[in-house]
């Protein structure tokens, strides 16, 4: 057999690290981060523990790419932005490809959850997913402003809430024990409709649209 040439161990270097990472994220989520070893995360993947470490330099920096892998799938959302300029629609549009991407990778994203519960606070890779929850924070808060709230804020914190809560719901228990079709299309009307009056979450008359006074 003859060598194989510098691209094709570029691409075989490509295809196993991600298999690595993909192995992380099962493992870490299944066994728990501080319990799972270099040894088992290497023999999950089909290497050897000293080939591992020509890769990945600690677990720790294991958990960051693996965390990083994730993220970057996650914000491709933010991308939607650029096909719209009424806020509305793009927040519609932002809810939507969510959705989709949930359930393309459901199985990915529950594990990611079940990951990102257990991780130890002080870690880099905790911090990397508060700063991806921040910038959302930021997008949906600016994006109710542009609708005319005057406490972009509020609505971000009421909204958050809800997708969180649905989002977990669905990487749990998948979409056969909740109408989650459904439940978007209502969210899409309650806080992306300009034709009436959106319902507000009861933090007073603050958050009433301007759009609508």
């Amino acid at each position: 057999m003859s060598p194989m040439s510098r691209q094709q161990l570029e691409v075989l270097r490509r295809e196993r690290r991600h298999k690595i990472l993909r192995t992380a994220l099962r493992l870490f989520a299944r066994r728990g981060y501080q319990s799972t070893s270099i040894s088992e995360l290497a023999a999950a993947a089909g290497i050897s523990k000293g080939l591992m470490y020509n890769y990945f330099k600690s677990k720790e920096e294991l958990l960051e790419h693996t965390t990083q892998m994730v993220l970057n799938d996650l914000s491709a959302l933010f991308e939607v932005d650029d096909v719209e300029d009424d806020p509305a629609l793009r927040l519609e549009r932002f809810i939507r490809s969510g959705y989709a991407l949930l359930q393309r990778h459901h199985r990915e994203y529950k594990m990611f959850l079940l990951l990102s519960l257990q991780l130890p606070r002080r870690s880099r890779a905790a911090r990397m997913i508060d700063q991806f929850w921040m910038r959302l924070f930021d997008h949906a808060n600016g994006l109710f402003l542009q609708m005319g709230y005057p406490d972009g804020q509020r609505m971000a914190y009421a909204y958050g809430a809800m997708m969180d809560g649905l989002a977990f719901q669905y990487v749990l228990f998948g979409g056969n024990r909740f109408p989650f079709g459904e439940t978007i299309e209502a969210i899409i009307e309650q806080y992306c409709s300009q034709t009436s009056k959106p319902a507000t979450p009861t933090f007073g008359d603050v958050n009433k649209p301007l759009l609508n006074q």
